[in-house]
């Protein structure tokens, strides 16, 4: 089974880890790299492109501002995706922004890539900073709900056959 590739900064981890429990509660198959990681002697940008094509349905960027600055993410994780996305439509990528609203995230994709990731299956997390630990869990869980019925379809129109 195919997994979906979660791409974020590394200072997000414990923010990602709370989402990736929830896709893995819903039995979303995630790949990321505290679990795959890249190993030794890995060229680690050729690696990221061949997993993000091969091994991977989907892309979820965890959209903070500061993700946006990251070369590896920029130039190697999201490049490769909206590539994979402009070559297969049903290729899932999805923007969830972080501290930010929907008209940052157009205007950092705009800026960065060329294209608006708003559009990409989106659902923003305005305030995550101040929330409760509970809190943040709520609204993990209603992007993992999300994202579960978007699977959900995609295996109803046969995209994983």
């Amino acid at each position: 089974m195919k997994k979906l590739f979660i791409c974020y900064r590394n200072e997000d981890h414990q923010e990602v880890n709370i989402l990736v429990e929830e896709l893995r509660i819903r039995g979303i198959d995630v790949w990321i790299d505290k679990d795959y990681g890249f190993k030794i002697g890995d060229i680690t940008p050729s690696e990221a492109r061949r997993v993000i094509q091969d091994d991977c349905f989907g892309l979820l960027l965890y959209a903070t501002p500061e993700a946006f600055d990251r070369p590896f993410i920029k130039k190697i994780e999201l490049d490769e995706a909206i590539r994979r996305k402009d070559e297969n439509p049903d290729f899932l990528l999805i923007a969830l922004p972080v501290r930010m609203d929907f008209s940052e995230l157009t205007k950092l994709g705009q800026k960065e890539f060329g294209i608006d990731m708003s559009l990409f299956h989106s659902y923003a997390i305005h305030d995550i900073a101040n929330c409760d630990n509970s809190t943040l869990h709520s609204q993990l869980s209603k992007v993992a709900n999300m994202i579960l019925i978007k699977i959900l379809d995609m295996a109803k129109d046969g995209y994983f056959k």
